[in-house]
């Protein structure tokens, strides 16, 4: 696997945290809690990205919505565009899932304005687009589902 996607990682963004996600094959991109509210509470929210250090270079922008959603997006030097956005809903905060939804239409819909392919892991989200070129990934029963829209 060259790029996974992590949601609710439990660790608060802190000047350490990247210590915890210290990887030799991996660059972990994380979009955690601020400390305050990871302090309240133990579970806190999060989610992150780890990419292959090989794709590394091929990295052209990091968007974050703190506490439940990153998007990289990688340009190949076959001019391929992808943003794979990893989102994280939570079942507690209705408010904050309206607002990480709506970010998530958002940054998908000015990519694919711009002709990008969009991978989205996590969290299931809907998102109503009419392009083909939107794939939902999701985790059912230890498997890895991608479906195309």
């Amino acid at each position: 696997m060259h790029i996974i996607g992590i949601a609710e990682t439990k660790i608060a963004e802190s000047s350490n945290h990247k210590l915890y996600l210290a990887n030799p094959y991996y660059e972990i991109y994380t979009a955690n809690s601020n400390e305050k509210p990871a302090n309240k509470q133990k579970s806190s929210m999060g989610s992150a990205l780890a990419v292959l250090k090989t794709l590394q270079l091929y990295i052209n922008n990091i968007l974050k919505l703190a506490e439940t959603t990153i998007a990289v997006d990688f340009f190949s030097s076959r001019n391929q565009r992808i943003r794979i956005i990893s989102v994280y809903l939570t079942m507690t905060n209705k408010k904050l899932n309206k607002k990480t939804q709506k970010t998530v239409v958002e940054w998908t819909q000015q990519v694919i304005a711009r002709e990008y392919n969009v991978v989205i892991i996590g969290t299931s989200i809907q998102i109503g687009l009419k392009k083909r070129n939107y794939y939902h990934c999701s985790r059912w029963q230890n498997r890895l589902a991608c479906q195309a829209y």
